[in-house]
């Protein structure tokens, strides 16, 4: 396999040099993906960060709708999540789902 010599890291594979420019690109892009803008005259709506990729995958944990319950009473009655790399919005209480059907 043909190496590479590098002066700041020394001896380099080509394919150990493709697997780490991979890498950073996919992680560039994840990023970049996480921080899209939103657009003016709209705002965040609250709620828990979000890991890339996964989301709020972990904080749902076996039982979505007592981690949703407490969510919301941190959050309020709207908030957002992430569900792998969808936001999804959140509504509890019987006012607001009246409110936001109507």
């Amino acid at each position: 396999m043909a190496l590479m010599i590098l002066p700041f890291i020394g001896a380099v594979s080509v394919f150990e040099a493709l697997i780490a420019l991979t890498t950073v690109c996919l992680v560039y892009l994840t990023l970049k993906h996480a921080r899209r803008e939103i657009p003016e005259g709209l705002c965040r709506l609250p709620g828990p960060k979000s890991l890339p990729i996964i989301g709020n995958l972990l904080e749902l944990g076996s039982n979505p709708h007592l981690s949703l319950t407490e969510m919301s009473k941190k959050f309020g009655d709207v908030f957002q999540i992430q569900i792998g790399t969808r936001p999804v919005v959140v509504m509890s209480g019987y006012e607001t789902v009246k409110q936001a059907l109507t």
